[in-house]
């Protein structure tokens, strides 16, 4: 990534940055900035042309799941708290940087009985939100198994190819939303 960035003046590299931070926050700062090097030809920092390079890269490249493990995550003060002696504490389990812009579609308190599955599928335009509550599941994301327990969630982008199976030997109860783009985009069954 050094060499990359030495190779941008100072303004350029700031604006590449900014506009990649405020995309997503999982994407690599060096394979960004490679993707702008080698296809948009700017002379002084242009924020919209940034915007519209990364947006583009960002739709174009694979989509990638975010898995959180809440047990390894620590609890802090909510913002509004006295920070010394807070009345409450959180788990900040995914931020405005790993969630697309759109629409709250769904909140919906789930339950996945004992050896139990949803179908795979996938939304078009629709980012969802997984928080399990209790037990433990497989959730399958595009062909990769990841175990979830109590306290994890996953975040699921739009067309990643996903399935839920209860493998525990308790019903499993979890929360989902979904945030669309309100693209006019459909819910695909897969098998």
């Amino acid at each position: 990534m050094a060499s990359t960035l030495a190779s941008l003046n100072a303004p350029k590299e700031r604006c590449i940055k900014s506009v990649v931070r405020n995309h997503w926050q999982q994407v690599e700062l060096s394979e960004v900035c490679n993707r702008l090097l080698s296809n948009v030809r700017f002379s002084t920092p242009c924020v919209c042309c940034l915007n519209l390079s990364v947006t583009t890269y960002l739709n174009e490249r694979k989509s990638i799941m975010h898995l959180v493990r809440g047990s390894q995550i620590k609890f802090i003060p909510a913002s509004h708290e006295d920070q010394n002696d807070p009345g409450v504490l959180k788990r900040v389990l995914a931020t405005n940087a790993d969630l697309i812009r759109g629409q709250i579609m769904m909140v919906n308190w789930a339950l996945l009985p004992v050896g139990k599955s949803f179908q795979a599928h996938y939304h078009e335009d629709m980012q969802e939100v997984f928080i399990v509550l209790n037990g433990t599941v497989t959730m399958t994301v595009n062909k990769q198994d990841h175990d979830l327990a109590e306290g994890d969630a996953i975040v699921i982008d739009p067309r990643e190819v996903h399935k839920m199976q209860n493998k525990c030997e308790q019903d499993v109860e979890y929360i989902v939303f979904g945030v669309s783009t309100e693209e006019g985009g459909k819910t695909v069954n897969v098998e």
